[in-house]
């Protein structure tokens, strides 16, 4: 699973991360999109692909920086993981 940055993503990296050490859930591997996604991923104990890898992801989660007043468009980049952010998205194809 390829795993974005921001505050829902958080959220979804610590779920995995429970289910995971209750065994609910078993052969999950992530793809952070950042240094920090990678640290957290650390953090709780998510086992994690290189960098580097190009192994297919089944799928990608990503939040988004902002929404306009209309709910219509969404800014992304804020956090400064666009790119790689765009790489686990394509892997995730």
């Amino acid at each position: 699973v390829g795993l974005g940055a921001g505050r829902t993503v958080d959220r979804c990296i610590a779920i995995i991360a429970g289910r995971l050490a209750a065994g609910t859930l078993v052969d999950v591997v992530a793809m952070p999109t950042s240094d920090a996604v990678a640290a957290r991923l650390r953090d709780l104990d998510v086992p994690q692909l290189p960098p580097d890898s190009d192994r297919p992801l089944d799928v990608a989660i990503a939040g988004c920086d902002s929404v306009d007043d209309k709910g219509r468009h969404v800014v992304k980049g804020g956090l400064g993981a666009m790119l790689r952010e765009k790489l686990v998205r394509d892997a995730a194809a």
